[in-house]
């Protein structure tokens, strides 16, 4: 179960704070995709899945270019898949396989770091 709070002043919210499962980094792998290498990063955070940046795919995140984000986003799964094994340190009967690729890019705001406090 995920619990959520939020802190509103009149018509804002101010904070927002968010308890989930237990979530973990499980390290840094490098794929071969095409004779390219690409570097990502495998989580947990109720599932596995693999986080990529959008620039080792030479590819903007914007909604023109979706087509080449899905082809890219199978291409880096089926990869995972044969490449990478993962094991949940306190579910050894969950399944073994990475199956989410979420794909992030560079800040746009200048107001924010995009840190968790």
């Amino acid at each position: 179960m995920v619990t959520a709070k939020a802190k509103v002043s009149e018509e804002s919210v101010e904070e927002v704070s968010v308890i989930d499962v237990p979530s973990f980094y499980l390290g840094n792998y490098e794929l071969r995709i095409h004779n390219k290498i690409i570097p990502v990063h495998v989580a947990y955070g109720g599932d596995f899945f693999v986080i990529v940046e959008s620039k080792d795919l030479e590819v903007e995140l914007r909604i023109r270019n979706v087509d080449k984000l899905i082809r890219w986003g199978l291409m880096i799964r089926d990869e995972v898949l044969r490449q990478i094994s993962v094991d949940h340190p306190m579910q050894k009967n969950m399944d073994k396989k990475i199956k989410l690729v979420m794909m992030v890019g560079a800040l746009e705001l200048t107001t924010s770091d995009g840190k968790t406090k």
